[in-house]
């Protein structure tokens, strides 16, 4: 149809997917316009791309390289992201069917500092050294999170559970006070959107 046509024609980036390329590549010619320009193939969380997947996506891909180098004799540059790939370089390779993939693993973007802290909660009031009693580790984290909400640092803090987030958050506006209880929010998977 006509919106197919005007993407085609006009379109100068096409996001898809895997399936809708293997579609398409039998109907090269209407699209040569667009893969005689075809300069990047970007694939995203390229980890995802394994197993029977992977295997299908490495062949479409691969038949897409094939063909847009036969028809215009371009050879497209191949961009995968992931963030959580042990082996990029063998894994790229596979899936590409390229030698001589570069990886980037260095991450240039702006960021300010980050602190991370482990806290081990002192011994409690009133036990003696060496029976491993300690303060409540929930009632540390608010006085740290307390601190640090009055220093004025934005920070994040994981529970690993629902509950725990309720308790920080409720302890930690408690010790703030009024004036800045309102800066201190909680975020969870089953917040429903008008509590987000």
């Amino acid at each position: 149809g006509r919106p197919r046509e005007i993407i085609r024609e006009r379109a100068r980036l096409v996001v898809t997917n895997p399936d809708s390329i293997h579609v398409l590549l039998p109907a090269f010619t209407q699209w040569r316009r667009f893969f005689s320009g075809l300069r990047c193939v970007v694939l995203d969380e390229a980890h995802a791309y394994r197993g029977i997947f992977g295997t299908h996506v490495a062949f479409v891909l691969r038949r897409l390289l094939a063909r847009v180098k036969l028809e215009t004799g371009s050879e497209p540059r191949v961009i995968m992201c992931s963030a959580t790939i042990g082996n990029p370089l063998e894994h790229a390779e596979r899936l590409c069917g390229r030698q001589g993939v570069e990886v980037v693993n260095s991450d240039g973007s702006s960021r300010s500092a980050k602190v991370f802290c482990i806290w081990n909660p002192p011994l409690a009031d009133g036990h003696k050294q060496g029976t491993g009693a300690r303060r409540s580790a929930n009632n540390e984290a608010a006085l740290i999170l307390a601190e640090l909400v009055t220093m004025g640092v934005r920070t994040i803090a994981f529970a690993g559970v629902r509950k725990l987030v309720e308790i920080w958050t409720k302890n930690t506006r408690r010790k703030v006070g009024p004036g800045l209880a309102d800066l201190v929010e909680s975020y969870r998977g089953g917040d429903t959107a008008p509590e987000r």
